[in-house]
């Protein structure tokens, strides 16, 4: 019988991915912690999804089908949430893969860091790098790439918290290269944002979780084969969907402000992560270092209907993101460029102090050794 304590529920959020989802769950199925409850929710999809999901869950009886209405990436994680009844929850994207012994590792991990005298494990978090595969010109894939924090997690003690290690919110927001304990989740109501498509709503799940946690366990392993999207795709998502990202940026800010975090290093890092996204959008709407370009309109269809955001819009929008952040700690962030720090003085209408290039450099030397040292 299996154990409840040991139970993992994996969320599987799919639309219309039957070219890659049974290489996904074949890879969940291989695992070595057999104690698994799948999820596989069907967010309305208009091919051959379903079909897929149905024949996995007729062969294994630890799959099971959702199938629900189209409502974004945030509202199949959701509804998994609600109908997990694993102890622990790992998310799934369906065109990536994981190592066999992906979850069997971490949770031993996280067992000799710290149990309970019940047997159950009380970290809130088990957190792992990843691997990016690549593909190659000819859309095959390539060769893999550990995150850019591969190696670079180095905590004084185990378990930590967000501010002993903040490089985990400075890199992309790797949701799925995690252990959630399930109780942990709902004592803090830990939900997704809902919103069309993908929507950007693995950042305010980021912050809520890792800002939250009192007991984060890191394991410097890479299981998770991530699958990238290509840059074309974001920048076409900020041109059409500026109010998503807007409202991610805001969201995010909001959990730094209703949390009362002074941090530098977490507040260093949550403004690199703003201002990198703030220069996506601004190229996606031709608003170089700000200021709005001719009259062009951008259609929005959010739960008022259909309307118009013009690029004056935009950039008013981005400038109160803006003016939510510290412009010492931008200055001071050796991760961004001097272009997006002009950027950002424009929209906050703060000065911009003389600035050497120099940490920006060092900073980018740090990641060129880093990947020559890692990329095979």
């Amino acid at each position: 019988m299996v154990s409840m304590k040991e139970l993992v529920t994996v969320i599987v959020p799919c639309y219309n991915v039957e070219g890659t989802l049974e290489r996904c769950l074949r890879s969940i199925a291989a695992q070595t912690h057999e104690a698994l409850e799948v999820l596989c929710v069907n967010d309305g999809s208009t091919d051959g999804t379903l079909a897929v999901m149905e024949r996995f869950a007729a062969g294994d009886e630890r799959f099971r089908v959702i199938d629900k209405p189209n409502g974004g990436y945030g509202a199949a994680c959701n509804r998994g949430l609600d109908e997990a009844r694993g102890a622990w929850i790992a998310i799934v994207e369906p065109d990536d893969t994981i190592r066999p012994s992906m979850f069997e590792s971490m949770l031993a991990h996280a067992r000799n860091i710290d149990s309970e005298d019940s047997g159950e494990i009380a970290i809130d978090i088990i957190k792992a790098p990843y691997l990016t595969v690549l593909p190659n010109a000819d859309g095959s894939e390539g060769r893999t790439i550990p995150c850019r924090y591969f190696g670079r997690v180095h905590p004084a003690r185990q378990p930590f918290t967000i501010e002993e290690t903040p490089r985990l919110l400075r890199h992309r927001p790797s949701i799925w290269s995690a252990l959630y304990r399930t109780a942990f989740l709902r004592e803090h109501h830990i939900r997704f944002v809902e919103a069309p498509g993908a929507g950007w709503t693995d950042n305010p799940f980021l912050y809520d979780t890792l800002l939250r946690a009192q007991k984060i366990a890191y394991l410097n392993e890479a299981f998770y084969e991530y699958r990238e999207e290509k840059p074309a795709k974001t920048a076409a998502f900020a041109h059409d969907h500026p109010e998503q990202v807007i409202g991610r940026l805001n969201e995010m800010a909001a959990i730094i402000e209703e949390l009362a975090v002074t941090d530098e290093g977490v507040l260093s890092a949550h403004s690199k992560r703003t201002v990198n996204y703030l220069r996506i959008l601004a190229d996606a709407h031709d608003l170089g270092d700000g200021a709005p370009p001719a009259e062009t309109y951008v259609e929005v269809i959010d739960d008022t209907g259909p309307r118009t955001w013009s690029p004056p819009q935009v950039r008013h929008a981005m400038a109160s993101v803006a003016k939510r952040l510290d412009p010492a700690i931008v200055f001071a962030e050796p991760e961004l460029s001097l272009r997006n720090k002009r950027l950002f003085a424009m929209l906050a209408d703060v000065p911009m102090p003389p600035m050497s290039p120099l940490p920006r450099l060092r900073a980018r030397m740090s990641e060129a050794l880093w990947l020559l040292r890692h990329a095979r």
